[in-house]
């Protein structure tokens, strides 16, 4: 199957996108502004497909962490399991970066 997924969660809302379209400005366009006009407008180079879904759930007041399984649960199948540990400033892992000597 070639389609793309991006699952989004706050403390407060989860989304998802599931769709066809790569992550680059032919898939969804360039905002530019009219020259004639002054308007902004968006020019798409391609047409994609895809949709964007809410759950509208929020965090459990006892969960400091709002699992995606737990977001997603019987709306979009995640197809990846979660990292047990968190990244970042908050979080006790650092991400990983490869660079070249």
């Amino acid at each position: 199957m070639h389609s793309k997924v991006m699952l989004v969660r706050s403390s407060s809302s989860a989304w998802a996108y599931v769709g066809s379209a790569n992550i680059s400005e032919s898939a969804w366009g360039r905002l530019t502004v009219d020259k004639k006009t002054g308007n902004r407008k968006v020019t798409c180079r391609n047409w994609e497909c895809g949709v964007l879904v809410s759950t509208n759930r929020s965090t459990p007041a006892q969960q400091t962490r709002f699992a995606l399984s737990a977001a997603f649960e019987g709306i979009v199948p995640v197809p990846m399991a979660e990292s047990a540990n968190a990244y970042g400033a908050s979080g006790t892992m650092d991400p990983w970066f490869y660079r070249e000597a």
